[in-house]
């Protein structure tokens, strides 16, 4: 059982390893930030409603008939 845990090791490395040779990234561009200004402002006023709920406890008779 242990070898295969190490097949399949071996078999994901290379994987991996084959999987950089075969893809080649070039960067065309350089990338860069957006310029952002931020001044004053305020955070939004939220009002949440929320629905009753009344609890309470009645007596049922669940017997067959």
């Amino acid at each position: 059982m242990n070898s295969r845990y190490v097949i399949l090791a071996v078999v994901l490395a290379l994987s991996v390893v084959i999987g950089f040779y075969i893809v080649d990234l070039d960067r065309t561009d350089d990338g860069a930030l957006p310029e952002v200004s931020v001044e004053g402002g305020s955070a939004s006023g939220l009002t949440a409603g929320t629905g009753d709920v009344e609890v309470g406890e009645r007596e049922l008779d669940v017997s067959s008939q």
